[in-house]
């Protein structure tokens, strides 16, 4: 091989290595202030403290951490001065007086310690009468009677009547009294020969029909009462209009089925 060959191959060779040892010091050299160089302060964009948020937070925890115990403080000052609050001595019973069980005492009206109870008051039951009466009618709560909510048309029955049955001389006073007709087999008493009569005075006794009125003159009446078989119906002989009050006739003459009502 030719030397002149050589001794390019061998520059070639060893000038890599030369150079990385030439460039390494200086390398170094360039790097090592940027090691001794001091660091910047940490700053925000905007020139204020990175750090502020987090020691605001820390400042409103400690504040309410304080807040905290003061009221805690405060409490416990009140329970201090209730548990200095003086028993009243037992007191003997009395139906009017009102129990505290965290006092194991009765008091004459509230408890001056632990104060008020919380009432939760029963829900109000409808009586029987008021409970049974038909969705399409409604009662005045003022003028009283029996009233539609809608149109009604002719020959619409109600019933029966319920109530019991008692004589004559029993009947109480109500709006309307209805007899009726039973066969002897039919009676309780079957030794008994006067009339029985519907005693409409009781809601718990009764359903809704004893709350319709007789009305007063041939025009205002609406319904008739009749006997069919043990019971009695009403049926309206006329179209009923919304707002309008169910009124009985005020006497019939016992005919066939048709039952006698009086005031």
């Amino acid at each position: 091989m030719n030397p002149t060959n050589l001794s390019v191959l061998g520059n070639v060779a060893e000038s890599p290595q030369q150079m990385a040892l030439e460039q390494g010091p200086q390398a170094d050299r360039a790097s090592l202030p940027v090691h001794n160089q001091v660091l910047p302060p940490m700053e925000a964009v905007d020139g204020s403290d990175p750090l502020a948020p987090l020691q605001n937070q820390m400042e409103r925890m400690e504040t309410k951490e304080e807040d905290d115990e003061d009221e805690d403080e405060d409490e416990d000052g009140e329970d201090t001065d209730m548990d200095e609050w003086d028993p009243d001595p037992p007191r003997p019973f009395d139906p009017n007086d009102l129990w505290c069980e965290e006092c194991n005492n009765a008091h004459p009206s509230v408890c001056p310690k632990h104060g008020p109870l919380h009432p939760i008051p029963n829900r109000p039951v409808l009586t029987r009468a008021r409970a049974s009466l038909p969705l399409v009618l409604y009662i005045d709560r003022f003028l009283g009677g029996v009233f539609s909510k809608r149109r009604i048309p002719k020959r619409t029955q109600f019933g029966p009547v319920e109530g019991p049955l008692v004589r004559q001389t029993e009947l109480k006073d109500c709006y309307i009294h209805l007899k009726v007709s039973l066969d002897k087999g039919d009676r309780k008493d079957r030794d008994l020969q006067e009339d029985l009569w519907f005693e409409l005075s009781s809601e718990a006794l009764c359903n809704w029909m004893m709350f319709v009125r007789p009305a007063q003159n041939h025009l205002e009446q609406n319904l008739v009462a009749y006997q069919y078989g043990h019971h009695i119906y009403y049926t309206t002989i006329k179209n009923v209009e919304p707002k309008q009050e169910l009124k009985i006739e005020l006497e019939r003459v016992e005919v066939e089925n048709f039952c006698i009502v009086k005031v």
